[in-house]
Formats: C-alpha cells, sequence, structure tokens
C-alpha cells in the first residue's frame, strides 16, 4: 500500500517538475523574443532619428 501511494506522489511530483520547466523553458523563450523585437525596433528607430538631427 505505502509503496503505491510512494509512486503515486514520486509521479506526481515528477510531472509537476516537467511542467515547470516547460513554463520556465517558455518563460525564456518570450524573453529572448521580446528583446530581439526591442533590439529590431530600436536599430529602426535609429537611422530616422539621424536623419533628423
Amino acid at each position: 500500500m505505502s509503496k503505491e501511494i510512494e509512486k503515486e506522489w514520486l509521479s506526481k511530483a515528477d510531472h509537476r517538475i516537467k511542467n515547470a520547466q516547460k513554463i520556465l523553458e517558455n518563460r525564456k523563450r518570450n524573453k529572448i523574443k521580446s528583446l530581439e523585437n526591442r533590439l529590431i525596433a530600436l536599430q529602426q528607430r535609429v537611422p530616422f532619428e539621424l536623419k533628423q538631427s
């Protein structure tokens, strides 16, 4: 009985760990995307600002 409960807890814990890893990977991917977009926006703005001055 206790072995079954232990197995169940371990599989739940394993599932939570895998879920957390996915969430962290998604956050990292989203952060990289937003930084790339910010870089692109800044690169597009620079030539425009240089022409004005």
